[in-house]
């Protein structure tokens, strides 16, 4: 009841069970708090008129929306990691609008929640840089655990992304796929394809002025969401760390040289084919920030310079092959 003794309306609750969630080598992900409890402990945190989906509501709608405003709130486990869970939430307030919302909670109220707060605060900031690319996030704050004692976890909100879907690694092949059923397997030219999008995104999150870069995204924990159709558009839904100090020459090292093990197998996002290289860097870097062509050839130049100054372990990667042949070649 309100102050005036009247009986407010509630809206209709449903977390759907949780099932259990597997990583891509089929390990069961660590869970602190039995599902049983995560399902209480949300249908409580919905129930309370304090809680960060309304808030999220109120910034997407434009207008106030209390409890009574919402007629039902349905959630269902969307996908797991080892730090937090992503639940789908569908919203239909009592005027008949529907909503649906990526909910991403934290595992734990120590290192996991620090992480989901920082990665929320830099998806914020990456949306003023670059709206199209990057996920839309909206409220976030503490969520109470129940049967843990007094401890709350960090939640948070992003507009769902209908038609996008986590982008994943094969492991035999190293080609991209789309890790939501039905799956959708890529091959090697539309792999390289998409390594070329994936870098001209990153350059354009670059912030020159600040001399800020994103943290090369995991590609093998869906930081990068894609459409199923052609031509495959690209967000960005993760950002862990956005790095400082960093010049154009090191923004370029910093994305051109990442490898990363996906298994027994060596990930990086260095096409093969260097006219998608070459489209990445002038889309990135030319195009959205005011680089000169020759600017980029210089600091490129720079680089492979570095790479080949360097003695090289036989079995390590490097993109020096690559660099040769785009500079042989030139930017224009």
């Amino acid at each position: 009841m309100d102050k005036t003794g009247i009986k407010q309306r509630k809206p209709a609750i449903r977390i759907h069970k949780i099932p259990i969630m597997s990583d891509y080598w089929g390990r069961r992900f660590k869970r602190p708090l039995r599902s049983e409890l995560l399902q209480e402990t949300i249908r409580r945190y919905f129930s309370n008129p304090d809680n960060a989906l309304l808030s999220s509501i109120e910034k997407l709608q434009r207008r106030n929306y209390g409890l009574k405003d919402l007629r039902t709130v349905t959630a269902g486990l969307f996908q797991e990691g080892e730090y937090a869970y992503v639940f789908r939430v569908h919203v239909e307030t009592a005027d008949g609008r529907k909503s649906w919302f990526a909910m991403i909670i934290a595992k734990n109220e120590g290192p996991m929640s620090r992480a989901a707060k920082l990665e929320h605060e830099n998806l914020k900031r990456l949306r003023e840089r670059c709206k199209n690319i990057v996920a839309q996030s909206l409220e976030g704050g503490p969520m109470t655990l129940l049967g843990t004692g007094p401890t709350s976890v960090y939640t948070y909100f992003t507009v769902w992304l209908h038609r996008f879907h986590e982008l994943g690694v094969q492991h035999k092949t190293m080609n991209f796929y789309i890790n939501e059923l039905p799956f959708q397997y890529f091959d090697s030219r539309l792999t390289d394809a998409i390594k070329a999008r994936m870098l001209a995104l990153m350059f354009r999150l670059y912030d020159p002025l600040r001399r800020e870069a994103i943290e090369p995204p995991r590609v093998g924990a869906g930081d990068f969401v894609i459409t199923r159709k052609g031509p495959h558009e690209l967000k960005l839904v993760a950002c862990r760390r956005i790095l400082k100090g960093v010049s154009l020459d090191r923004c370029i090292a910093r994305y051109l040289g990442y490898y990363g093990s996906w298994g027994s197998r060596l990930f990086h996002f260095v096409p093969d084919d260097t006219a998608l290289l070459r489209r990445a860097l002038i889309e990135g870097l030319v195009v959205s920030h005011g680089y000169g062509a020759e600017q980029v050839f210089l600091a490129l130049k720079r680089y492979r310079d570095s790479l080949a100054g360097l003695k090289a372990h036989q079995e390590e990667w490097t993109p020096l092959p690559t660099l040769n042949k785009l500079l042989s070649q030139g930017l224009a």
